[in-house]
C-alpha cells in the first residue's frame, strides 16, 4: 500500500468526510508531481507527512502576504494564483502566475523568513503547505534535492531578470507575444489547431504582466487573431503559428 493511501484512509476514519479524503489525496499527489520534490524516497516523504497541511482558497484570497513572517512554502495542487510584489509607493506589479503542481512561497527561505511577494488565488485554489523546516532538513541531507532546489531559484532569477529587459527594450505587443510565447511552452498541450494553454488567462491578467491596460491588451490580441497567429476558445489561447508568432518577440 503507498503513502497515500494510508493517508486516504487515515482521514476517512478520523473526518468520515470523502470529499475532503479526496482533497487529500489529490493534494498529495500534486506534490509528488511537483518536479522537486518527485525524487525524494518514499520514507522521507511518509515521515513528513503528518507535517503537511492543506489549505482551500476561493477567488481573491491571500494564500500569504508580503512582509508576512512565513513557516511554510506551498505546492499549488488545484487552481492558479498570482504572484504580485509592491515597491514603496508604487501599485502591486505582478510577476508571475503559478499553476498546478508548482511550488510557491520559496522567498521565506530568505530575509529573516519573511515572504517577498503576494500569492493571491485567481481562482478557486488547494495548496499543501510544505514546513520549512523540512525543506531545510532535506537540502542538507539530499544533494540532489538541494540542486533541484537551486536550479529552481536560478530559473526564477532568470525570469525576473528577462522580464526586466523586456520592459526596458520590448514594446507592449512584443511583450504580449513574449507572455504567450512563455504561457505556450508552460502550459502548452499539443492538439490539431496548434498549441493550446491550458491556464485561462483574462485581458486584464495579461495587462497586470505585461505593464499595460486591458484594452490595449484586447487591440493586441485581436490583431493576432486577424493574422492567423493565436486562436481564442473559452478564455484558453491557442497558438496557431508559433513560428510567425516568435519571430514578433
Amino acid at each position: 500500500m503507498n503513502h497515500l493511501a494510508k493517508v486516504g484512509r487515515k482521514s476517512r476514519k478520523d473526518s468520515n468526510d470523502e470529499e475532503m479524503v479526496a482533497k487529500q489525496y489529490h493534494s498529495l499527489a500534486a506534490f509528488k508531481r511537483c518536479p522537486i520534490f518527485a525524487e525524494l524516497s518514499s520514507n522521507v516523504v511518509n515521515e513528513a507527512l503528518s507535517s503537511f497541511s492543506f489549505g482551500f482558497f476561493p477567488w481573491r484570497k491571500q494564500v500569504y502576504t508580503q512582509g508576512q513572517k512565513g513557516s511554510h512554502l506551498f505546492v499549488i495542487s488545484a487552481g492558479r494564483v498570482r504572484i504580485s510584489r509592491i515597491a514603496e509607493g508604487e501599485r502591486a506589479q505582478t510577476i508571475a502566475y503559478r499553476g498546478c503542481n508548482e511550488i510557491v512561497g520559496e522567498t521565506v527561505l530568505l530575509n529573516g523568513q519573511t515572504y517577498r511577494e503576494t500569492a493571491t488565488s485567481t481562482e478557486y485554489v488547494e495548496t499543501v503547505a510544505i514546513p520549512l523546516s523540512f525543506i531545510k532538513s532535506t537540502i542538507e541531507t539530499d544533494s540532489k534535492f538541494s540542486m533541484r532546489f537551486i536550479r529552481l531559484m536560478i530559473e526564477r532569477s532568470l525570469e525576473a531578470e528577462r522580464r526586466i529587459e523586456n520592459f526596458l527594450k520590448k514594446g507592449v505587443e512584443a511583450r504580449v507575444v513574449d507572455f504567450i510565447v512563455g504561457a505556450a511552452a508552460s502550459h502548452g498541450i499539443p492538439e490539431s489547431r496548434g498549441t493550446l494553454i491550458g491556464m485561462k488567462f483574462t485581458h486584464q491578467e495579461i495587462a497586470d504582466y505585461v505593464g499595460s491596460t486591458r484594452e490595449t491588451v484586447t487591440i493586441i490580441l485581436g490583431e493576432l487573431r486577424r493574422r492567423g497567429l493565436i486562436q481564442v476558445d473559452h478564455r484558453r489561447l491557442i497558438v496557431a503559428n508559433a513560428d510567425a508568432l516568435s519571430k514578433l518577440v
